[in-house]
């Protein structure tokens, strides 16, 4: 598949504008792999192109004059009322700008509109500074059963203040997907329901 062309959306900002933060698109590709691979070097090219393919519904860009500046990873899980944060990353020219902190605001207005208020993620035991970034957003840390650690971990929670207006644009942006096979065998149960009640008609 060919490359998708570059898109900017710096043509939107005067000069000092804030940061914004918005779902990831299509045409966000080329520079999306781009910027994954010099935030998480560990992430293997094919984990890469597996979140850009099949979890873009996942992913959350942030970008102001010069571009993209930002991303993050969350996952919505409606059944537990839980909204779990993977990965957050800002380049290093745009850190201290408040873009970690804008796009964590917008985790929290996801959370909300999917109907899963309480955000959870872990950070290296050692990372003093994360952690007190997060300690100064609300965030404590926490034991959750039935929810494994990983070794050297610390989980932090924090439940979002629910609006009385959520965004609902949000929630159809990033609910969880209903898998294609799984469509295809609901697909398959309706019409074969309509068969028989049509048969049994007859």
């Amino acid at each position: 598949m060919a490359a998708l062309p570059a898109f900017s959306d710096s043509s939107m900002f005067p000069p000092g504008a804030p940061v914004r933060v918005r779902a990831a698109r299509i045409r966000d590709w080329s520079r999306l792999q781009g910027l994954i691979a010099e935030l998480f070097p560990d992430v293997e090219s094919a984990t890469i192109g597996h979140w850009l393919c099949d979890e873009r519904h996942k992913l959350a860009v942030a970008f102001n004059e010069s571009g993209l500046v930002g991303l993050v990873r969350l996952q919505v899980h409606p059944g537990e009322r839980v909204t779990e944060v993977s990965a957050l990353g800002v380049l290093p020219a745009a850190r201290g700008q408040g873009v970690a902190r804008s796009l964590m605001n917008y985790c929290e207005e996801v959370a909300c509109a999917c109907g899963a208020p309480s955000l959870e993620l872990e950070l290296p035991a050692e990372a003093h500074d994360t952690q007190a970034f997060f300690e100064h957003l609300g965030y404590v840390t926490q034991m959750r059963k039935g929810r494994e650690t990983q070794l050297g971990s610390v989980r932090w929670v924090r439940r979002a203040p629910v609006p009385t207006w959520p965004d609902w644009e949000l929630r159809r942006e990033h609910a969880p997907r209903v898998p294609p096979a799984t469509l295809q065998r609901l697909a398959m149960r309706a019409l074969y329901g309509a068969w028989i009640g049509s048969a049994r008609a007859n």
